[in-house]
């Protein structure tokens, strides 16, 4: 009777410990979680989009980059921006899966009145493509977080097992951390994210095509340097950053090469111009990780770009200095 009724008060407890945990983890989530980040933004305006033919991948340097309402005057196809912060590889693969595979749904109800995906551009970051995805936790989480927003109770928990056990994640203790968004994507004006969340505002930044404007003017005083001075500037500065494919990102790349190449869509490998890109990159180093790049892409038969490149300065077409928000978008 003694042990019934020890058992009975270990169960009690541990109900009650995971009751209170669940509950104060929701109350965290309350006060100290904006109404909306950036990747849930994302995927609401996705869900909400006609099927675009034409999609952009990557990084933050890709939100205020492309604008796809230009793409869709220019070019004739409805676009979408699908770029997140620090967004990796792999979550840039996953998310051209989720649309080819909503595009099959639709075909297969017979609603796809379009051509289906036909382009892809691909935002390169030397930044994260030289990035562990196991070090890059807090925006990888945030973007499935977000996913989770839009997406079926299956889906989900299929997604959340997906990242638990995947190889970046799989047996750390940091994974557990995926149930707790506000650990990894959290704000510190606590009144005004209940407010919003209590009236529904979520004071959203990006477009219904998922561009994001910016009116931020990167500071004109910093002495930028240009892609004629950046081997002088290499000589002078040691400390520069050498970057360099990492392999488990080349991997990602050349299986979306593949997705691409399978499914009848070209490819646009692009690095878009930022104005500190020689400030902080060992110019030799950042030249040999294009060229390893270049040769990637060009065996699948895409053309790589960066228009961080000589070739390109002094180009009227790309944005003066005083047309960038910062240092690195």
């Amino acid at each position: 009777m003694t042990n019934y009724k020890e058992k009975h008060k270990t169960l009690f407890t541990a109900v009650l410990l995971l009751i209170l945990l669940i509950a104060g983890n929701g109350i965290l989530s309350l006060l100290l979680e904006p109404y909306m980040g950036s990747s849930q933004e994302m995927w609401e305006s996705y869900a909400a989009h006609e099927a675009p033919e034409l999609i952009c991948l990557g990084t933050s340097q890709g939100l205020s980059a492309v604008k796809p309402s230009v793409i869709e005057a220019k070019l004739g196809v409805t676009a979408y921006n699908m770029s997140t912060n620090m967004q990796s590889p792999a979550n840039s693969l996953a998310a051209l899966e989720i649309v080819l595979k909503d595009q099959k749904k639709r075909e297969a109800a017979g609603t796809d009145t379009k051509r289906g995906l036909s382009g892809v551009i691909l935002i390169l970051d030397h930044e994260v493509l030289r990035t562990k995805r196991s070090d890059n936790f807090r925006a990888d989480a945030s973007f499935w977080h977000g996913r989770a927003c839009v997406a079926s109770i299956k889906e989900r928990m299929t997604n959340a097992i997906r990242f638990m056990t995947s190889q970046a994640f799989f047996g750390k203790p940091i994974s557990l951390v995926y149930f707790a968004p506000w650990t990894y994507n959290r704000s510190a004006a606590v009144l005004d994210n209940i407010r919003r969340k209590l009236s529904s505002d979520p004071d959203r930044t990006r477009d219904a095509d998922g561009y994001e404007a910016s009116y931020d003017i990167v500071d004109q005083s910093i002495p930028f340097v240009p892609a004629s001075g950046a081997e002088r500037w290499s000589l002078d500065h040691t400390d520069l950053i050498r970057p360099s494919l990492l392999k488990e990102n080349r991997e990602v790349l050349e299986e979306i090469c593949v997705i691409c190449k399978d499914n009848g869509i070209v490819l646009y490998p692009v690095v878009p111009p930022y104005p500190n890109c020689y400030n902080i990159y060992n110019v030799e180093a950042y030249r040999n990780m294009n060229r390893d790049m270049e040769q990637l892409f060009d065996a699948y038969g895409y053309r790589f770009i960066d228009f961080n490149a000589a070739e390109y300065e002094g180009n009227p077409e790309l944005p003066r200095t005083d047309e960038f928000k910062d240092v690195g978008h």
